[in-house]
């Protein structure tokens, strides 16, 4: 499983109610399952990087940081795979930095149990708002 970060870089005080839905439908079109095999690396076949996998799936949620108020969203993309597959960090910063026309911050990290990845990643949520877009 990866973990993942993506951070808009922006107050969501701040922000237009346009500029919350822009964000949301980001995500959406980024982390959409058909979408995602895009970001893959499988090294043991890279000239096609949907063969080796069994099954995807991608999950994240919207919240606002406890000090700086900036919206962003934690995910994880669940992967089952007969592979040896990473997320490609550039790829996703440079399809969010064209479709935003600016640099956000992405971070990724792998993880080798999916559910218990998730579980933790989800109850990390201390002194950060959920926001609903």
């Amino acid at each position: 499983v990866f973990m993942f970060t993506l951070n808009s870089q922006k107050d969501v005080s701040a922000m237009s109610t346009e500029d919350k839905k822009r964000f949301k439908k980001l995500a959406a079109l980024v982390f959409k399952e058909k979408n995602v095999s895009a970001y893959l690396v499988d090294k043991t076949s890279p000239e096609d990087p949907k063969k080796n996998i069994v099954s995807l799936q991608c999950e994240y949620y919207f919240e606002a940081g406890e000090k700086q108020g900036r919206l962003h969203l934690h995910g994880a993309l669940k992967l089952t795979h007969t592979g040896n597959y990473q997320l490609s960090t550039e790829r996703v910063r440079g399809v969010i930095e064209r479709i935003l026309g600016y640099k956000i911050h992405f971070n990724v990290q792998g993880k080798p149990d999916a559910d218990a990845a998730w579980q933790a990643y989800m109850t990390k949520k201390q002194g950060t708002k959920t926001v609903e877009l």
